[in-house]
């Protein structure tokens, strides 16, 4: 296990290692193992680790253990899934929560880039958050995301790079870039953006830092698991509305979801 994390990681943080061979030795005991490649179980162990990790999950996704060992992704999948129910992992937060494509823009731009490029990344930073308000994140993987965010930034940026640059560093459909192209965002400039994205910023943080719920009427309840907290929109409290907003951009897009606008 450790050539596989030493070969796809590139931090040093020990603690991964450690938690998935503590998963791999409960594997092991409940013989999770029999009957399935030793290194699919160890890749399944060590992906697990990432999205447990805390304060945040690291920023690695299932493809990249299955191109390490050069498996089928679907194949290496299976085996996650299968493990995270030995584990009795399925109810962990970080297990269930979707994965936020802005946590892999510095691991990917420093692959793209060679170097760390602060205006690049910031820059791909809006731009997810602005795909985020034109509901390009939903049901999309975020590698495709990160790769259309860097791809544009760099650009922006001065940098000479192609698509096929992108698509050897970050697992990347062409798709993400086309409906990028038909958002009202496309025509937006680099300093449209980042006004833009000031003003979601400056929004985000009055949230984060009001203490008052929405008004009292008929029906306003928590829904979420913090019940007995004040009441936020669409049922939640404030430490999950926060959340909510951090994660989607909120409902007020500029734009209909993709699957909405071909319905039309």
């Amino acid at each position: 296990m450790e050539w596989m994390f030493l070969s796809v990681f590139n931090d040093d943080d020990s603690n991964v290692l450690r938690r998935a061979r503590n998963f791999y030795r409960i594997a092991l005991e409940r013989n999770f193992t029999k009957g399935r490649p030793k290194q699919l179980v160890e890749a399944a162990c060590l992906y697990v680790s990432c999205r447990t990790s805390e304060p945040d999950p690291k920023p690695y996704l299932l493809i990249e253990f299955a191109e390490f060992l050069g498996r089928n992704v679907y194949e290496l999948d299976a085996v996650y899934l299968t493990l995270v129910q030995q584990l009795s992992l399925q109810d962990v937060q970080s297990i269930q929560k979707i994965v936020d494509p802005s946590l892999f823009i510095h691991r990917f731009a420093n692959r793209l880039l060679g170097q760390t490029d602060v205006n690049v990344e910031t820059t791909a930073l809006k731009i997810i958050a602005r795909m985020k308000r034109d509901w390009m994140q939903t049901g999309r993987k975020p590698s495709g995301l990160c790769g259309a965010t860097l791809y544009i930034s760099a650009i922006s940026h001065g940098y000479n790079y192609t698509k096929s640059h992108i698509v050897k560093v970050v697992h990347i459909l062409t798709k993400r870039l086309i409906e990028f192209e038909n958002t009202e965002s496309e025509s937006l400039t680099i300093d449209e953006f980042t006004q833009k994205a000031e003003k979601l910023e400056v929004e985000l943080r009055s949230l984060g830092q009001t203490t008052v719920g929405i008004k009292s009427s008929e029906g306003s309840e928590v829904l979420c698991k913090h019940k007995g907290e004040l009441a936020f929109p669409h049922g939640l409290c404030r430490e999950c509305y926060v959340e909510f907003m951090n994660f989607s951009g909120g409902l007020d897009g500029e734009s209909e979801p993709p699957a909405f606008q071909c319905a039309q």
